[in-house]
């Protein structure tokens, strides 16, 4: 109950207090509603993320109110592109119906009060940039490129490419905040909370402060603030790059991903091009003062028109303006004046969407799909590659999720189309056999993180007999076999008792006598390749044995 207690006291007070503190700076109730609203969904969207570890103890995850892959099944872009590709019906999206249908009533009302990536450019904008004097002109052309990108993510999932995983703005949040900025937040907290703890100086001399810091940490550790051991992911410094990067490009415009190249902002502006509730401009009453152009974080407003499509309800332009030429609320009889057109011609529609359809062989083409060629070793319940690749939309929840660490983004293994897509590295962490109890409905704790069912739900019985891979001993590197010596950790380790032993006569290193050894070799017909013998394989570098993924059969 008390951990409970401190989770909604958190929840609850970061909202209130973004509230509060924008009405003592004089904002208007609409300002102050939407800057507590997006405290809240980041806050969520944290503690969601926090809490997607074994056992699922969420106090809110847990009892199904927010199943912690909620946000993403908020996207309509991820939905209709997973669901396309993949050929299949998916249930958990349809909260993502529900957003996609509010846009028909309030327009991208999503962007600015829900979105996380969103929020997160604000935060950061306030924080740093806000002293800057950026241009506030339209860049029409440019603007357009976000509905041709949102053409050619759709035909590309068409033809059974999934794109939408890389630039839908929940899946680059999620995937920044899990895989890139928690490990980084969690060192920091670590460093702060347990150095101090190691020096004995520091607990003689000060044993209350002592006292409250191991407290702290204690808290935040039951609570999985903290993770219960340090995690690190393949390619952490590139998509923490990508992140940096989309927050860096607000140098030059306020929220320029939302401006210019976000997908799901362009289909909920399409959405609500005609809505009827939203910020109306009234073209009578305008001076064409400028001051709410001042102020719109997404450059909706030009001269003394309000483009519907850019708009995202954030409602900064209401109190600037001198006239009361812009209200909030159901559009009325105002005079507007035509909107200007950020909508892509017929041609670059085209364009965009044979540009999909063309990515679609392009990026099939590095699919390792011959007879007896390797693939990389994929989570258990991934199935077939072109499946999994088809409805993967590389969130990263997954690697989040894992107990052992072993789940990290891929390179270019299996082609372009499987990058960042999950894959298991044994030697930085192997997939638990035992993943949850035997007892439990799922066998696979990653799957149930996975909001479009790439990753399939196994009983354990079925997760047990799933085979992910091969074991393969290195000669060339094996103790037993380099050294002449036993070893046997590997051995010790296998959960399906895969790896045997032998008796062999080998030669005394350095001299002539022979002498009788123990020699593993790997059963493959047991052998499921969950990693566990190369990631305890004592050896540095490279390891002695080593998990291939599945091979093909020769008539495949």
């Amino acid at each position: 109950m008390t951990a409970a207690f401190i989770y909604a006291a958190v929840l609850l007070a970061i909202p209130v207090a973004a509230f509060l503190l924008a009405l003592r700076r004089d904002r208007s109730k609409l300002v102050a509603a939407r800057l507590a609203a997006q405290a809240a969904f980041l806050v969520l969207f944290v503690f969601l993320l926090t809490q997607a570890v074994i056992p699922l103890e969420g106090y809110l995850a847990a009892k199904g109110l927010f199943p912690v892959d909620f946000f993403l099944r908020l996207s309509p872009l991820l939905a209709l592109s997973a669901m396309i590709a993949g050929g299949v019906l998916i249930s958990s999206f349809i909260l993502a119906g529900v957003v996609l249908a509010s846009a028909f009533v309030a327009g991208r009302f999503f962007c600015g009060w829900v979105c996380p990536l969103g929020t997160t450019f604000d935060v950061f904008d306030r924080l740093f940039l806000s002293k800057l004097d950026r241009p506030r002109t339209r860049d029409g052309h440019l603007r357009s490129f976000k509905f041709l990108l949102l053409a050619g993510v759709l035909v590309g999932a068409v033809f059974g490419v999934q794109l939408a995983g890389w630039v839908d703005p929940i899946s680059i949040a999620t995937r920044s905040y899990a895989v890139a900025l928690a490990p980084a937040a969690d060192r920091s907290a670590r460093a702060a909370l347990e150095a101090p703890l190691e020096s004995r100086s520091f607990r003689e001399n000060a044993p209350g402060s002592a006292r409250a810091l191991a407290r702290t940490n204690s808290t935040l550790k039951s609570l999985h603030v903290l993770a219960g051991d340090e995690r690190a992911y393949l390619q952490l410094e590139i998509l923490a790059g990508v992140l940096v990067l989309l927050l860096l490009l607000q140098i030059y415009q306020k929220r320029f991903w939302c401006r210019k190249l976000c997908p799901l902002g362009a289909m909920l502006g399409l959405a609500g091009k005609w809505r009827p509730v939203g910020v109306f401009l009234d073209s009578e009453k305008c001076i064409d003062c400028g001051r709410c152009r001042e102020v719109c974080p997404a450059g909706a407003i030009q001269g003394k028109t309000l483009s519907p499509e850019e708009c995202t309800f954030c409602g900064l332009c209401v109190a600037p303006c001198p006239v009361d030429a812009i209200h909030v609320g159901l559009g009325g009889a105002a005079k507007t004046e035509p909107a200007p057109e950020v909508l892509p011609g017929r041609r670059g529609v085209i364009l965009a969407a044979l540009s999909g359809a063309a990515a679609a062989p392009a990026l099939l083409l590095g699919r390792r799909v011959e007879a007896g060629e390797q693939t990389v070793v994929r989570p258990p319940g991934a199935g077939e590659d072109e499946r999994f690749l088809d409805l993967c939309i590389r969130c990263g929840e997954c690697m989040k999720a894992c107990p052992e660490n072993a789940l990290h983004p891929s390179g270019l293994e299996a082609g372009l189309a499987g990058l960042w897509a999950p894959k298991i590295v044994p030697r930085l962490g192997h997939c638990d056999y035992y993943c949850l109890p035997d007892d439990s409905p799922v066998g696979n704790f990653c799957s149930t993180v996975c909001p479009t069912g790439a990753i399939a739900r196994l009983t354990p019985e079925e997760k047990h007999s799933t085979k992910l891979g091969t074991a393969y001993f290195r000669t060339d590197r094996c103790i037993p076999y380099v050294e002449r010596t036993e070893c046997g950790v590997c051995t010790e380790h296998c959960p399906v008792k895969a790896i045997k032993n032998e008796f062999v006569e080998v030669r005394v290193p350095g001299g002539e006598e022979t002498k009788v050894i123990q020699r593993p070799w790997v059963d493959q017909e047991l052998c499921v390749g969950c990693g566990q013998c190369e990631n305890v394989c004592p050896l540095s570098g490279p390891k002695g044995i080593r998990v291939e993924g599945l091979r093909r059969p020769a008539s495949a």
